[in-house]
């Protein structure tokens, strides 16, 4: 059911908080960030198949961001991600083509985005690259194909946010939303070249990005990570938005989505550290919750010789904390560099001494703690 005809498909990605999905000739493709920040690629396997073989993206830099697979051009995905040349941000780019990524010069002008999404715009292979800056305003810069060139950085409307996801319905129609920092969702498409205004889709507040995949002009589906860390599911039906449904997962990562022949596609990691992919049709109930993989890098993971990693990574279950006190005894003992990562994907590090017992004030109340051995996902309870 995965596999298609030696054609492009037309399809539909959205970011997550570590990996992404998207639609090749040859299977859905799957894009992650590692525990050991590097980036892996493989094919998802078909449903009931245990285990993926990933492989590690080649020529990446010192990475800052999640990877975002982009629907294809023809026969050609891209994947962008956000790393580090010369210690400046760049945004850097890989085709895939023919079952390989190849590195491109990647995209200037990035030294204040926090997080990227990316669109075709039309079947002429003109595309459009959307970023959040560090003043949380949304831009946009075109791809010209036909000048070859990338346009400069361009405000999309008066609006802020933290994290974006984007969907495509047909070659010229999009639509794009956005998680502000208090969690409310909004929502811009695109229709003939022309953007609407801003609207709000929901009046309820998210702890994720926003995830979404639409059947076809009329049917879209939006999915968030509830202040509960239950998964969330809403739909569009051509005049009005039904209100948020409970799927039984608790994620730790946010979801990725995409259609591919009338099938929708939900992708998500797990509490064992497993990538569970769902699926259902526009009318049917879901179905599958295969666990297709671990999270990468583990001893399933094709790699060259020269690419092996030295990270040791250590599997933990998430951390409950009182009042942001650490309680694991083995985190309470480390002494080094924490990361601490939230749902929509931002960072900030500190030093921790062995003994330190309490989170920074300026935690978010559920994230990521992650160094170079080990990544746990803890939650502050009051």
């Amino acid at each position: 059911p995965l596999k298609s005809s030696a054609r492009a498909l037309p399809a539909r990605w959205q970011s997550i908080s570590d990996a992404d999905c998207g639609i090749t000739t040859e299977g859905i493709l799957l894009a992650i960030r590692g525990w050991n920040d590097s980036i892996y690629h493989a094919l998802a396997p078909t449903p009931g198949a245990i285990g993926t073989c990933w492989k590690i993206l080649a020529g990446q830099p010192p990475i800052l961001s999640n990877p975002w697979l982009q629907a294809p051009v023809g026969d050609l995905n891209n994947l962008m991600v956000l790393g580090e040349a010369a210690g400046v941000p760049r945004t850097f780019q890989w085709i895939f083509q023919h079952g390989t990524f190849q590195p491109t010069n990647g995209i200037g002008e990035s030294d204040s985005v926090v997080s990227l999404s990316s669109a075709r715009l039309d079947s002429n292979g003109n595309q459009a690259l959307f970023a959040v800056f560090q003043d949380n305003s949304i831009r946009m810069r075109i791809w010209d194909s036909l000048a070859f060139t990338w346009g400069g950085w361009l405000p999309l409307g008066n609006h802020t946010s933290r994290s974006l996801g984007v969907a495509q319905t047909a070659s010229s129609q999009l639509n794009l939303y956005s998680t502000a920092a208090n969690g409310d969702i909004d929502q811009i498409w695109r229709h003939d070249a022309s953007w609407s205004n801003w609207v709000k889709p929901s009046t309820d507040s998210i702890i994720s990005g926003p995830t979404s995949a639409n059947f076809d002009s009329l049917n879209h589906v939006l999915f968030g990570i509830g202040p509960d860390s239950s998964l969330l599911e809403r739909r569009w039906n051509g005049s009005s938005w039904t209100g948020w449904s409970k799927l039984p997962w608790s994620p730790l990562s946010e979801p990725a989505a995409l259609v591919e022949s009338d099938t929708l596609h939900l992708f998500f990691i797990d509490r064992d550290s497993t990538i569970v992919h769902l699926r259902r049709t526009l009318s049917g109930d879901w179905s599958g919750a295969d666990r297709i993989a671990d999270v990468p890098p583990t001893s399933s993971t094709c790699i060259e010789p020269d690419q092996a990693q030295a990270a040791s990574i250590e599997r933990r279950a998430p951390l409950l904390l009182r009042g942001g006190l650490i309680a694991d005894l083995r985190f309470e003992a480390y002494s080094g560099s924490v990361e601490c990562v939230g749902l929509d994907g931002r960072s900030r590090s500190f030093h921790k001494a062995a003994g330190q017992a309490r989170l920074p004030a300026w935690a978010p109340r559920t994230g990521y703690l992650r160094t170079r051995a080990f990544m746990s996902k803890y939650t502050i309870l009051d």
